[in-house]
C-alpha cells in the first residue's frame, strides 16, 4: 500500500524487510525468481523501453477519457502515433527471426512491451500499420500472438475482465 513510508507503487518487500520499488527492477527480480524467461540485458533493454514514454502512454490514451489528457499531461493522439512510430519500427527490427526477441525462449522485457503493444493495437492498429509499415506490424502481430499463447499468459488473458478504463475512454466507450 502507498504511504508516506512507501511513497511509490509498485514496491515489493523483500525477506529481511528491503524494498524494491522499480518495475524494471521488480520484473527482473520474478523472472530470476521463476527460472523460466531469460533474463539478459536485451530483456533489461525491452522492460526500459515498455516502462518509458512514448509506448507507456499508450495506456492513458486508452484509458482516460481524451478531455483527461491534457489535464494529465497526456500527449495529443497523433503526437503518439508520430512518437511511437520509430519505436513500433525498432522493435521489429530487434525481434529478429524470433519467435521471442530473445530467439527461440520468451524473455522478462517482453511481458511489458507485450501489454504494450496490446494496448496499441487496441489503441491505434490502422493508424500504426498507415505509419510502422504493414510488414512491421505483421512481424509484431506474429510475436504478440505467439507470446499470448504462452502458458500463464493464455490462462491469464482469458480470464481478465473484458471491460476496462474510465467510461469516456476509448477502452470504455460511454
Amino acid at each position: 500500500m502507498k504511504s508516506a513510508a512507501m511513497p511509490t507503487l509498485p514496491a515489493l518487500k523483500q525477506p529481511g524487510g528491503k524494498i524494491m520499488c522499480e518495475t524494471e527492477d521488480i520484473m527482473k527480480h520474478f523472472a530470476t525468481l521463476g527460472g523460466k524467461l531469460l533474463v539478459d540485458a536485451k530483456q533489461a533493454e525491452l522492460a526500459r523501453i515498455g516502462n518509458t514514454p512514448p509506448l507507456q502512454m499508450c495506456d492513458p490514451l486508452w484509458n482516460l477519457p481524451p478531455p483527461m489528457h491534457e489535464q494529465f499531461g497526456i500527449m495529443a493522439f497523433d503526437k503518439w502515433v508520430e512518437a511511437v512510430t520509430p519505436i513500433f519500427k525498432d522493435l521489429a527490427s530487434k525481434l529478429g527471426d524470433g519467435p521471442y526477441f530473445g530467439g527461440a525462449t520468451p524473455g522478462y522485457g517482453e511481458c511489458y512491451t507485450w501489454h504494450n503493444v496490446d494496448v496499441s493495437f487496441k489503441l491505434a492498429k490502422a493508424e500504426l500499420t498507415k505509419a510502422v509499415g504493414e510488414a512491421d506490424v505483421q512481424k509484431l502481430e506474429a510475436w504478440y500472438k505467439k507470446f499470448a499463447e504462452l502458458p500463464g499468459v493464455k490462462e491469464y488473458l482469458a480470464e481478465r475482465p473484458k471491460q476496462w478504463g474510465m467510461p469516456g475512454s476509448k477502452a470504455h466507450p460511454a
